[in-house]
């Protein structure tokens, strides 16, 4: 029984290192009816759930796999983080991606929360990794972004923005907001950071 164990163990660190060395590119084409012909071969590289890995030193192994590969921008739609909680696999990934284009990302499930409501330190609003990854120049999907050319505009989305009943989540966080101010101490540490959470994503959606 272990040998198996030891061998199961093994397997599983030979495989992890096969996987964090390995990097598959696959090129999907989009049909788009009434595409503008600005748009004609616009591509996107999409990258998600890649939970913390790292795949080589500084994801030069991703990066190898992308080659001289052109995109116009670069969409990381959740999970880029994880359960694990380190971001810097993100972070390397975000750093080598943004000097080539726009980098835009929203959180998945699996991911530290993006915006803090309990104490912390400080006053900020965003997790610190979601800082990070703004200072390296990618931009954090909140609210829809829009982006102009010379000859078209371009919208880029957050899942959400789709399917949430804005009108009464504006409405939900104003009474939310009204209950922590009359509280007896809406600036105790607790309250004060959930008010400031509240009044984060109330003008968010407010935009």
């Amino acid at each position: 029984v272990f040998v198996l164990l030891l061998l199961a163990v093994v397997l599983v660190f030979a495989f992890n290192a096969f996987a964090n060395r390995y990097v598959r590119l696959d090129q999907q084409s989009v049909t788009v009816l009434n595409l503008p012909k600005a748009y004609e071969g616009y591509t996107i590289l999409h990258v998600s759930d890649l939970n913390a890995a790292t795949l080589g030193n500084h994801q030069e192994n991703l990066m190898n796999t992308l080659g001289k590969e052109a995109f116009d921008a670069v969409v990381m739609t959740g999970d880029m983080v994880g359960t694990s909680g380190k971001a810097q696999p993100m972070l390397d990934l975000i750093a080598q991606l943004a000097p080539k284009a726009p980098v835009f990302f929203v959180t998945g499930d699996a991911d530290p929360s993006p915006l803090l409501s309990q104490p912390h330190g400080d006053g900020e609003v965003k997790a610190a990794y979601i800082q990070q990854a703004e200072a390296l120049g990618a931009t954090y999907l909140e609210v829809p972004l829009r982006l102009e050319t010379t000859e078209q505009v371009l919208w880029y989305c957050p899942g959400e923005a789709f399917t949430l009943d804005l009108q009464n989540a504006v409405f939900a966080l104003s009474e939310l907001e009204k209950t922590l101010l009359s509280s007896e101490n809406p600036y105790e540490a607790a309250a004060s950071a959930q008010l400031r959470h509240t009044q984060h994503r109330k003008a968010i959606m407010e935009q």
